[in-house]
């Protein structure tokens, strides 16, 4: 990776520290650890005077080597004392330099602002809205829950099956199962249209059942839901 082409098997040899490494291999070894050009140069230096005849050495090259110590074996410590330097380095620079993970937030996401009464049009329940649960077991229409998780909301909607909405017009209401008359009621009843909705109801308890009835009233019938829907 670094341009310095040295086999396996000449960088186990200098790991085994046998016999004076090859430049080559202190080239290749160095290189692999990571150590810039200078510093490898300085070290070719050193290998070369240990091979060098003692008549031509630099003497300044053996100030730090101990008295009676093999050149090959001083120059191998020296080597394994580079090479724990640098693993023990790196291993530093790993730890300061990796970011702390990021642990994510355990709170629920807070519901879209939305109350009993509201219009579903003006608020952002429209923006998850599905149909929960619906009938046309009267022929005549068809009747939806429309409920929203985000908002935990939901309103009822009405569906004339035939095209005479003039003359006419549409009932439909939602309520909690636990009070059907209470306040919370939502009711609509639209002429000359063929479909209507009620406004919004919150759903606070996710126990409390939400229920829809809904009719088609002409002149002559008021045709209505046989029972009511409930989510």
């Amino acid at each position: 990776m670094n341009g310095v082409r040295v086999s396996k098997s000449t960088l186990h040899k200098v790991a085994k520290l046998e016999a004076l490494p090859s430049e080559l291999a202190v080239r290749g070894y160095l290189t692999a650890l990571g150590v810039d050009h200078a510093e490898i140069e300085r070290w070719v230096a050193r290998r070369t005077a240990l091979v060098t005849p003692p008549g031509e050495q630099n003497a300044a090259e053996f100030t730090s080597r101990p008295p009676g110590q093999p050149r090959w074996r001083w120059w191998a410590a020296v080597a394994v004392t580079l090479l724990i330097t640098n693993v023990v380095t790196g291993f530093v620079v790993h730890r300061v330099s990796t970011p702390e993970p990021v642990t994510a937030p355990t709170t629920k996401p807070t519901p879209a602002s939305a109350a009993t009464g509201d219009n579903p049009l003006d608020t952002p329940c429209l923006d998850d809205a599905k149909v929960a649960t619906s009938t046309n077991k009267n022929p005549e229409f068809l009747l939806e829950i429309v409920f929203s998780v985000r908002c935990r909301a939901a309103w009822a909607r009405i569906t004339r099956a035939d095209d005479s909405p003039l003359g006419n017009h549409v009932e439909v209401a939602i309520y909690r199962r636990s009070d059907p008359h209470g306040d919370t009621r939502q009711e609509a009843v639209e002429p000359d249209v063929k479909s209507a909705f009620t406004t919004l109801i919150v759903r606070a308890d996710p126990t409390d059942r939400l229920c829809a009835i809904g009719a088609v009233v002409t002149r002559d019938d008021r045709s209505a839901a046989a029972e009511p829907i409930c989510v």
